[in-house]
């Protein structure tokens, strides 16, 4: 039996290394990356373009996860410091903060992604619907809604 809880232990311990090490991996790459994402996305040049807005703010809503809530996690997962385990308000913060910002930055992608179809239709009344003051609009509705739901 204590060979059974040394394999165990051993096993415990070295999921916590590798999680620790991809997590270290990923904030690192990820900071970097969204960082450079926010300088290029505010250019003076793509601040007229509607896409890039949409760019901007999904990849500022990203830097909030890999700065806030990936080292939480991490914290959790591989040195078993969870703050949400001992107050309850504290747990579901995290938790709406963590999945609501995560759906922001997918919908607000999928808004680029449909702004770029609206932008290279053939029909005018379709590509006028590609403009910064919908995309502001827009933006404003998907961080309303999710924030709400």
């Amino acid at each position: 039996m204590s060979s059974t809880n040394t394999t165990i232990n051993q096993l415990n311990t070295a999921a916590a290394t590798i999680v620790l090490v991809l997590a270290f991996i990923n904030f690192t790459l990820g900071a970097f990356g969204l960082i450079f994402n926010v300088l290029i996305f505010s250019r003076r040049s793509l601040r007229r373009e509607p896409c890039s807005l949409y760019f901007f703010w999904s990849s500022c809503f990203d830097l909030f996860v890999v700065y806030v809530m990936m080292p939480l996690r991490t914290l959790a997962s591989s040195f078993n410091l969870d703050i949400a385990n001992y107050n309850l308000w504290i747990c579901k913060i995290e938790y709406f903060a963590n999945y609501s910002t995560r759906a922001i930055t997918c919908w607000l992608i999928v808004l680029a992604c449909l702004d770029r179809f609206f932008h290279s239709s053939t029909n005018a009344n379709i590509r006028r619907m590609s403009s910064l003051k919908t995309t502001k609009r827009a933006i404003l509705i998907i961080i309303v809604t999710i924030m709400l739901l």
